[in-house]
C-alpha cells in the first residue's frame, strides 16, 4: 500500500526496548472468511479472552465452530515458506533520480507434503472467496493484525489471489499440495500484531481443521429408525475412510414434512463395520422426510462435519 507522509507530526520515535518478541518462521495458516454474517469483521475480540489468555475452549470454539462462516480453517503444517514483498513501485525521471510510489505485493507460498486430491479440492473452494489469514509461527505466536481498538483482525488477502495445486511424487520426492495467495494491497505491515505464545494456553501449533463426513448408503428405513454408513472423503474409491466415534450429541434430526425437531432416543456405532450407525426414533410417520445435520450448537467436538442427508420414510 502507499504510505501516508504524516507530515503535520513529523518522523517516528525509533527507540525501541531492551526486550521485546519478534515473529518465528510460520508452520500453519489459518484461513477465514473476512467478514462474518452480519458483515463485521471474523476477528478476535480480546475482551472475549478469557484472562487475556487464548484457551483451548476459545480454540475449540472457533476451529469447531458449526457455523462454516465464522469457522476457523487451520491448514497442515507448511513447509518450503515464502513471505515476501516484491520492490517498491517507483518512478524514475531522465536524471535517474526516482520517488516511492507504493510498496510492492506481499505474497506468501508454501506446501502441505503428502497433500492430496481430496484436500486440494476443499483448498480450491477458498479461491473466490474473500479470505482473511492469520498465522501461526514456530514459537507458538498467533499472528494477524491490528487496526481496531480490542481486537487481533485476520489479514485480508487480495481477491481472487488463492491458488492451490497437485505435486505429484517422484521417486525422489513426496507428493504435495501448493497453496499461494497475495496479500491486499489495502494492508500494512507496519499493523501486524500477534497474540505471544505465552499467552495461548491452548493447543495452538499443530492444530487441526475439521473433516468432512457424509453419508455414502441409508438402509433399513422403518418409522422409527435407519442405518446409515458415514465416510470421509479420504481413501479409495471402493475403500473410503470411515467416519468413526460419533454419538447421539454429535447429530440433528429435522421432520422436514412437519417442520419440527425429532428427538433421536440412540445413535449406536457398529462394533463390526467401522462408520455403520443405527439410529432410534420417535415414530414417525411414512412418506416423511426427515434431514440429517451437525447439532445446532457447536462445538463440533469429534472435528467431524457432517454433510446434511435426507431419510425418506418408507
Amino acid at each position: 500500500m502507499a504510505v501516508l507522509c504524516a507530515c503535520g507530526t513529523g518522523g517516528g520515535n525509533l527507540g525501541r526496548p531492551s526486550c521485546f518478541p519478534v515473529f518465528d518462521v510460520t508452520k500453519q495458516a489459518i484461513l477465514v472468511e473476512y467478514l462474518k454474517p452480519d458483515g463485521s469483521i471474523n476477528g478476535i475480540e480480546l475482551a472475549g479472552l478469557t484472562g487475556g489468555i487464548l484457551d483451548q475452549t476459545y480454540l475449540d470454539a472457533r476451529v469447531k465452530d458449526v457455523n462454516g462462516k465464522s469457522r476457523w480453517y487451520p491448514t497442515p503444517e507448511l513447509k518450503n515458506i515464502t513471505d515476501e514483498r516484491s520492490e517498491d513501485i517507483t518512478e524514475t525521471f531522465d536524471d535517474t533520480s526516482s520517488v516511492f510510489i507504493q510498496e510492492g505485493a506481499r505474497s506468501f507460498s508454501g506446501l502441505i507434503i503428502k497433500g492430496d486430491p481430496v484436500l486440494l479440492g476443499n483448498l480450491q473452494k477458498w479461491r473466490c472467496l474473500t479470505i482473511g489469514v492469520f498465522f501461526i509461527d514456530k514459537a507458538g505466536n498467533l499472528i494477524g493484525k491490528k487496526t481496531r481498538d480490542g481486537y487481533l483482525d485476520p489479514i485480508l488477502l487480495q481477491d481472487e489471489s488463492f491458488s492451490a495445486s497437485l505435486i505429484k511424487g517422484t521417486d525422489t520426492t513426496k507428493q504435495k499440495d501448493s497453496l499461494s495467495f497475495i496479500i491486499s494491497q489495502l494492508e500494512n505491515d507496519a499493523n501486524l500484531r500477534m497474540i505471544e505464545g505465552s499467552d495461548i494456553s491452548a493447543n495452538l501449533l499443530g492444530v487441526g481443521g475439521l473433516v468432512d463426513v457424509t453419508a455414502t448408503t441409508v438402509s433399513n428405513i422403518t418409522t422409527t429408525g435407519f442405518d446409515v454408513q458415514l465416510d470421509t472423503s479420504f481413501g479409495g474409491v471402493t475403500s473410503l475412510i470411515p467416519a468413526e466415534g460419533m454419538g447421539l450429541a454429535d447429530f440433528q434430526v429435522f421432520n422436514n414434512t412437519t417442520s419440527s425437531v425429532v428427538t433421536v432416543t440412540s445413535v449406536t456405532e457398529s462394533t463390526v463395520t467401522a462408520g455403520l450407525y443405527t439410529f432410534v426414533i420417535p415414530a414417525q410417520t411414512a412418506a416423511d422426510e426427515l434431514i440429517v445435520t451437525n447439532p445446532a450448537v457447536g462445538p463440533l467436538s469429534k472435528s467431524l462435519d457432517l454433510a446434511q442427508f435426507t431419510v425418506n420414510i418408507p
